[in-house]
């Protein structure tokens, strides 16, 4: 697969570390809940939602061709 790139309504590289986390945590297999669980708390959210963008980018990739 291609190289999936952030957009723009996303948060650059290193400003969001917990987003950061979550967006490379789908790049190497991590599910979902595997992220729920090894997130600290505090950043949780941000976690999640890094995995769920990279997820809804790879769909739409897909979906795209």
């Amino acid at each position: 697969m291609s190289e999936i790139e952030r957009g723009s309504s996303m948060p650059k590289e290193g400003v969001v570390p917990a987003f950061d986390a979550g967006w490379n945590a789908h790049e190497v297999g991590l599910e979902r809940n595997t992220v729920s669980v090894l997130a600290h708390p505090t950043g949780r959210e941000w976690a999640l939602m890094g995995w769920d963008s990279r997820q809804l980018v790879a769909d739409r990739m897909r979906e795209d061709g």
